[in-house]
C-alpha cells in the first residue's frame, strides 16, 4: 500500500473514532446521500519528493498534501457554527504524528464553500481543511516508511 493511501487510512481512523462523522471515506469519488452526512472525505492533493544524501538505499523526504473535506447540508440555520464544531473534532483528531506514520504534521490552513448538486434541488457545505505529511522513504520503496 502506497505511503499516500497509509496516510489516508491512518487519518480515516482517527476520524471514525470522533464519533462526528456519518460517513469517512479515502476516495474522492465516494457517493454521498442525505442520510450519509455529515461526511469527511479525505485526499492526498500532492506529493513532493526530494533526496537528501546519496546514500544507498537513497532517503526520500515525502512532504504529502492531504485535504479533509466536511460535506454537511448547507440548509442548517446555524451552518457555519456546526461546520466550525465538525472543523474542531477534525484538528484534534489530527493533531499529533500519525501514530508514529508522519515525521511531521501540520495544518495548513482551510476553505469554506457552499455549492448545489447537479439539479440544483440541494445545497452542500464543503469545509476543506489541508495539512502537510511529512514521513521519509527509499527510492524504490513507496509502500515502507523509513524511520
Amino acid at each position: 500500500m502506497h505511503v499516500n493511501q497509509q496516510v489516508r487510512e491512518a487519518i480515516k481512523a482517527k476520524l471514525l473514532n470522533t464519533g462526528a462523522f456519518a460517513m469517512v471515506a479515502t476516495n474522492r469519488g465516494a457517493n454521498l446521500e442525505e442520510v450519509d452526512l455529515p461526511a469527511a472525505i479525505i485526499t492526498t492533493t500532492s506529493d513532493d519528493i526530494t533526496t537528501e544524501t546519496k546514500d544507498e538505499p537513497i532517503p526520500e523526504r515525502r512532504i504529502i498534501r492531504v485535504s479533509v473535506v466536511i460535506v454537511a447540508d448547507a440548509a442548517m440555520e446555524d451552518l457555519d457554527d456546526r461546520m466550525d464544531d465538525l472543523r474542531v473534532e477534525v484538528e484534534k483528531a489530527l493533531a499529533g504524528d500519525l501514530d508514529g506514520l508522519a515525521f511531521r504534521m501540520e495544518h495548513a490552513g482551510a476553505t469554506l464553500e457552499v455549492g448545489t448538486d447537479e439539479e440544483g434541488q440541494h445545497w452542500f457545505a464543503f469545509y476543506a481543511l489541508e495539512w502537510e505529511v511529512e514521513l521519509w522513504t527509499r527510492q524504490g520503496q513507496p509502500d515502507e516508511v523509513w524511520r
